[in-house]
C-alpha cells in the first residue's frame, strides 16, 4: 500500500470494517493524529494493545515487528 504517500490527514475513523491486520505502513504516516479502529477482529498487533496504545507506541510496534520478520 501506498500509506507512506498519505502526508495530510489527522484522523481515521474505520470501526467495524473486519481488518485484522494494522499494515507497517501505517508506521510512516506521522501526520495521523487519531486512528479509530473500534470492533475490528484485530490480530497483529491485537486488539487490546491497540486499544490502549498512543500512535507512537503503535508505530514503534510495527516497525519493531518488520524488523523481527526481515531478521528471520
Amino acid at each position: 500500500p501506498a500509506l507512506q504517500h498519505l502526508t495530510s490527514f489527522v484522523s481515521l475513523s474505520l470501526p467495524n470494517n473486519k481488518i485484522t491486520t494494522i499494515p507497517f505502513e501505517f508506521s510512516s504516516v506521522l501526520s495521523l493524529q487519531k486512528l479509530y479502529l473500534s470492533d475490528n477482529p484485530l490480530i497483529e498487533p491485537p486488539y487490546d494493545f491497540v486499544k490502549k496504545a498512543s500512535l507512537d507506541e503503535l508505530r514503534a510496534y510495527l516497525r519493531a515487528s518488520k524488523s523481527t520478520i526481515s531478521r528471520t
